[in-house]
């Protein structure tokens, strides 16, 4: 839902976050653009209706010609999944800390009757002094009966943090975001989701959402209190009326911890990330995962016809479930989903259709994505691999492809790894092959790209 940009409050004179997406009015603006700026819309309204130490700030709303933007709160230390991808697990003390800051952000917004919906790493935002915010209402329920705003029918979400009656299909209660942050506190705790799983792995995923039991927290992570696992582990019982009566008993258990055990995080005002990430500690180091998120699945768990379309959310190793609609349909392509809804309809233990994979030549089916940082899945055949005149970027073409169109890149830090996997810095072991490649969306002089960042990423399929 847009872009973030560092901004200057010329009137105040102060640096903030800008949100911004671009909009075409008139005869030009589809049905699902219009649906896209009310979303965009509700993400602020939703914010800005909860005041509170651990909830990014919305500042301001508006519109100049063909952008509206959100002005909000610059907050200036990442977030959460960074941290945890840049180090791995954190301190016991420090994931307490900010689970609990997370969980008084939760509570609140709960009584006032809204719902996140999308609590994950990635939305928990840091500030500079060690503080947690949470971030991003962009699929939140205000609780107002008047809001006649209704995303297509679906389950709602991020499949490594959603709780099993969403991924069900059914409607999400403040039980789902308690379990939400279970899954987060876990993976700072751990340094991986309760369920791992790669953009090839997300049916399973989802499948383990709704029936299978995690393993002990403390086989993964000794040196966590029984009774912290205990607590985490109620959070993520199957069944909403077995986890804690409200996410703020959960937040109480977490900060008694922090406590106890020191949150390791007493930053000055003013230290850069890399120097929070000194202060925090040595951490395990996660299992790298492919960015996730595709263009289009469709899935039923436990209710009959659940579907969903998984999209970036400008979280590159993370996919966002918003609606039942295809994220890539266009007007000459109808979405994947509804010619598969009648397969099944009353099949409830169905496994997800097959992931969608656009065609390198499809330059226009990628380039409508890029806006969106969708993280997709294209094939293609190369045509050659080179190194670009100044050094700096290995570039992919594709046979059919001229300038402008996709392309896949990758840059000095992974080159090693990236010649190792392919052939050299030519890429003679992918000069001719038909490879698959699965990666965030983006634009690079115009052209479509991913840029890969490990060679797990590039799947040779064959000549």
């Amino acid at each position: 839902m847009g872009k973030v940009f560092l901004a200057e409050d010329t009137t105040l004179k102060r640096q903030v976050a800008i949100k911004v997406m671009s909009i075409r009015g008139g005869a030009g603006e589809s049905t699902q653009q219009k649906k896209q700026v009310q979303q965009f819309v509700r993400e602020a309204r939703a914010a800005a209706k909860l005041s509170h130490p651990h909830i990014v700030n919305i500042l301001e709303i508006d519109q100049q010609q063909e952008l509206i933007f959100i002005a909000m709160d610059l907050v200036q230390g990442g977030d959460v999944k960074r941290l945890i991808d840049d180090g791995g697990a954190l301190p016991v003390g420090r994931a307490c800390d900010l689970g609990a800051d997370a969980a008084e952000a939760l509570a609140f917004a709960h009584h006032a009757g809204v719902l996140h919906r999308d609590v994950k790493p990635g939305n928990l935002m840091l500030t500079r002094d060690g503080r947690c915010k949470l971030a991003d209402f962009g699929l939140a329920d205000l609780g107002d009966p008047n809001d006649t705003f209704r995303l297509p029918a679906g389950v709602i979400g991020t499949p490594h943090t959603m709780a099993p009656e969403v991924a069900r299909g059914l409607p999400a209660l403040p039980a789902s975001d308690q379990y939400s942050l279970g899954c987060t506190v876990w993976h700072m705790l751990a340094g991986e989701h309760v369920f791992p799983g790669t953009v090839r792995d997300y049916k399973e995923v989802l499948e383990k959402q709704v029936h299978a039991t995690p393993p002990p927290l403390r086989e993964l992570v000794p040196d966590v209190p029984a009774k912290l696992a205990l607590a985490v582990e109620r959070t993520l019982a199957k069944d909403p009326e077995a986890r804690f009566p409200g996410v703020e008993d959960f937040g109480r258990v977490l900060r008694a911890h922090a406590i106890a055990l020191g949150p390791s995080a007493s930053v000055s005002a003013g230290m850069s990330g890399a120097v929070l990430e000194a202060v925090v500690g040595p951490r395990r180091r996660p299992r790298w995962a492919v960015p996730a998120g595709v263009a289009v699945v469709a899935l039923g768990l436990g209710t009959g016809g659940t579907f969903l379309a998984l999209s970036g959310s400008g979280d590159a190793g993370e996919a966002r479930v918003e609606s039942a609609a295809a994220v890539v349909a266009t007007p000459e392509r109808p979405p994947a989903s509804r010619e598969a809804a009648a397969r099944v309809t009353d099949e409830s233990t169905d496994s997800p259709g097959p992931i969608e994979v656009l065609a390198a030549s499809e330059t226009d089916r990628l380039k409508a994505l890029e806006d969106r940082d969708a993280v997709v899945t294209v094939e293609g055949v190369v045509a050659r691999a080179y190194t670009s005149q100044s050094g700096k970027t290995f570039l992919v073409k594709f046979e059919g492809n001229g300038r402008g169109d996709f392309q896949v890149i990758w840059r000095p830090p992974h080159f090693d790894a990236m010649a190792a996997a392919f052939g050299g810095t030519h890429g003679d072991a992918i000069a001719g092959q038909t490879i698959r490649v699965t990666g965030e969306l983006s634009s690079m002089f115009g052209a479509p790209q991913i840029a890969v960042t490990s060679p797990e990423q590039v799947e040779i399929v064959g000549e």
